[in-house]
């Protein structure tokens, strides 16, 4: 299947995690869907993580504005 090879090239692509498990689905594999789904939601927990923890360190914009 091609989106195992997708899954190797970069397998931190939530998207790819989430069309292979629900292709998986469609076949009848359940249990490897099942794998892949919960994979894509966690990455998709990181990145959101990740996201929250930059934007910790953001300047709040009243912070940048020059004085008048």
């Amino acid at each position: 299947m091609e989106l195992d090879a997708a899954v190797k090239l970069d397998p931190a692509r939530t998207d790819i995690h989430y069309v292979r498990g629900q292709v998986l689905l469609h076949m009848g594999r359940k249990v490897e869907a099942k794998k892949e789904l919960e994979a894509a939601v966690s990455i998709d927990n990181e990145h959101r993580a990740a996201r929250e923890k930059q934007m910790e360190t953001v300047p709040s914009p009243e912070l940048l504005q020059d004085p008048q």
